[in-house]
């Protein structure tokens, strides 16, 4: 049985297909509008940090490329990411008005 890109991130190294300087495909992203992605190369621990490590972000590709990984050697330590935030209330309040003149 073939495994998913993602089962592979956790279980081997993991191999991307580079063209032009981008993958074309990546283990975590979230396509919808609400989606926040990154790729970023782990640069050290940092307590001040989110999480303790230092990240450098590499910057967006166009479509249908994902990231731009110029820079990027055998062996950095990489971390990609995908959140979806959702932009709507967590509860949507209604208010019912009176007719004019009704009580």
């Amino acid at each position: 049985m073939a495994r998913t890109l993602l089962e592979k991130v956790f279980r081997d190294d993991l191999t991307l297909k580079i063209d032009t300087g981008a993958p074309v495909e990546v283990p975590a992203f979230e396509p919808d509008e609400c989606g926040h992605n990154w790729l970023a190369v782990i640069e050290d621990r940092d307590p001040r940090a989110p999480g303790g490590l230092r990240r450098r972000f590499q910057p967006r590709a166009g479509v249908p490329f994902y990231y731009l990984v110029e820079g990027l050697k055998v062996g950095d330590v990489i971390e990609f990411g995908a959140d979806r935030v959702s932009l709507k209330p967590s509860r949507q309040h209604s208010k019912q008005r009176q007719p004019e003149g009704s009580f």
